[in-house]
């Protein structure tokens, strides 16, 4: 099982989805998700159409406002790094992590 780790788009929601259709994918660890957290989207203009079940999906909603308002994108990522470390810490289902900047 795989983690896909990002706290920005890029591509990894598009990787996510590949694996989530080889039924390898553990879990995608992202800063939101428009369908999964409907109310912070309306910071983004960005909806997410990647069929990935939101099952798979764990977001920290909260980081939102760190990234909108954050001056420091290496802090925002440190950040974001020590929480999705502290996840991963307790839910060790998964053998492999890719993590995006």
């Amino acid at each position: 099982m795989v983690n896909v780790s990002c706290s920005t788009k890029l591509h990894s929601f598009q990787l996510a989805e590949q694996l989530a259709k080889k039924n390898i994918l553990h879990s995608l660890l992202t800063v939101y998700h428009s369908r999964k957290n409907p109310i912070v989207a309306k910071f983004n203009r960005r909806i997410d159409q990647e069929e990935i079940k939101l099952g798979n999906i764990i977001t920290f909603p909260l980081l939102t406002l760190v990234y909108k308002f954050g001056k420091d994108p290496y802090k925002n990522n440190s950040f974001f790094d020590s929480i999705v470390s502290s996840y991963l810490n307790t839910n060790k289902d998964y053998k492999i992590l890719i993590n995006r900047k």
